[in-house]
C-alpha cells in the first residue's frame, strides 16, 4: 500500500513520522503549506486511513527505524512531563516568593515617597 504513494507523499509521511509539523515540512521541502496539506490528504486517501495519525502508525509499522525514533520521542515527552510535575510545586513557591518580594519593594518605595512629600498649606 505504501508503494502507491508518490515520492513527495512518501517524503511528507516520513517527515511526519519523525515528528515534524506541516509548517516545518513545508519549510524543509521549500514548498507551500497548502502543498503539504494537499499531499497529506492525498496519502490519507491512498492509504485508506481516516487521519494522519493512522497513516504515520502504518508507516512506522513497516519501518523499524522510524518506530524506534517514535518510541524515543514518546519516552522523552513522558519524562519531561514527569519532570515538570516534580518541579511544579517548587515553581509555585518561587513565584509566590517573588510576588511577596515585589510587594515589599512597592511598600518600601511608597514609604520613601511619602516621607519625601512636602506639605504646602498656602
Amino acid at each position: 500500500m505504501l508503494k502507491a504513494l508518490t515520492p513527495c507523499e512518501n517524503e511528507v509521511l516520513h517527515l511526519k513520522a519523525k515528528g515534524f509539523i506541516e509548517k516545518e515540512i513545508a519549510d524543509r521541502r521549500c514548498v507551500s503549506l497548502n502543498t503539504v496539506k494537499a499531499q497529506t490528504k492525498s496519502l490519507i486517501k491512498k492509504l485508506r486511513v481516516s487521519n494522519g495519525y493512522e497513516a504515520v502508525a502504518r508507516y512506522a509499522a513497516k519501518n523499524p527505524d522510524i518506530f524506534k525514533h517514535m518510541v524515543v520521542a514518546i519516552c522523552m515527552t513522558a519524562q519531561s512531563i514527569g519532570m515538570f510535575g516534580t518541579f511544579q510545586n517548587e515553581y509555585r513557591h518561587i513565584r509566590k516568593h517573588s510576588n511577596n518580594v515585589l510587594k515589599v519593594k512597592n511598600l518600601k518605595s511608597r514609604a520613601r515617597r511619602s516621607r519625601n512629600l512636602k506639605l504646602n498649606f498656602n
